[in-house]
């Protein structure tokens, strides 16, 4: 989830990372993907005259991500890195037997929303493309939308989302 989320927010099959950071900064807007154990959050910050070219960009975000092998492999080793270095935090081994007390060692909520070490290690491309397949369907999706614009003005610029497979899925217990 979260390694997907990360993988997200580089580029697309029709824009470098770079492009899209640089497409995103002309138009004062910003699009993030992030996730927990049980969400992933795509939030969209933008000009209400700049909504449409922003709402293009998230459409070729959730729809063309990359997923490319370079980008996944220097995720994989940050997330690494990052992981191995919260061994040596306080906030974090306490965090980490927090989980574990509450949850049981055996559940999946009782790691972190990262992952661990051993998992990271093994995860393929192929893993990221199919989690993102299976996860991101309109059964899965809550929209919020604050700002000065109309229900139907925005439901209207949302179409795309009616692209999202409609499919079932089962949430992990």
């Amino acid at each position: 989830g979260s390694l997907t989320a990360a993988l997200m927010n580089e580029g697309t099959q029709n824009l470098t990372a770079e492009q899209f950071e640089m497409e995103q900064q002309k138009l004062g807007s910003r699009i993030g993907v992030s996730s927990g154990n049980e969400t992933t959050t795509i939030t969209v910050q933008t000009l209400q005259r700049n909504l449409a070219a922003t709402l293009a960009l998230l459409e070729e975000r959730l729809f063309r991500s990359a997923f490319t092998q370079a980008d996944l492999d220097r995720l994989r080793q940050q997330y690494i890195e990052s992981l191995e270095a919260e061994k040596q935090q306080p906030s974090s081994i306490a965090a980490n037997v927090y989980r574990k007390l509450i949850y049981g060692s055996g559940h999946a909520f009782s790691v972190s929303a990262d992952g661990v070490v051993d998992t990271l290690q093994g995860i393929t491309l192929e893993d990221v493309q199919e989690f993102s397949r299976n996860s991101l369907v309109s059964q899965t999706l809550d929209v919020t939308i604050v700002g000065e614009i109309a229900q139907q003005d925005i439901i209207a610029k949302l179409g795309f989302l009616q692209n999202l497979p409609d499919e079932n899925v089962s949430m992990r217990e």
